[in-house]
């Protein structure tokens, strides 16, 4: 997705880590350790979704543009 523009893709990695760990700390306190892992493993199960919509996306882009060439 950032081709060119590796600081980009560097800077919404480094984003998107920091908030993860923001939240987990701040509900940490709240929750056992069992509702712990569970949250953990549905945010798991969410990212790889969506990292899978991406890439079936930018595939469906790329092959689009073949064709049209």
């Amino acid at each position: 997705m950032f081709p060119n523009n590796e600081e980009a893709a560097f800077s919404n990695y480094r984003l998107w880590e920091s908030l993860g760990f923001a939240v987990a700390y701040a509900y940490s306190t709240f929750f056992c350790t069992n509702a712990k892992l569970w949250i953990l493993v549905g945010v798991l199960i969410l990212g790889m979704g969506g990292y899978y919509g991406v890439e079936f996306i930018e595939k469906k882009k790329s092959s689009k543009a073949k064709q049209v060439a």
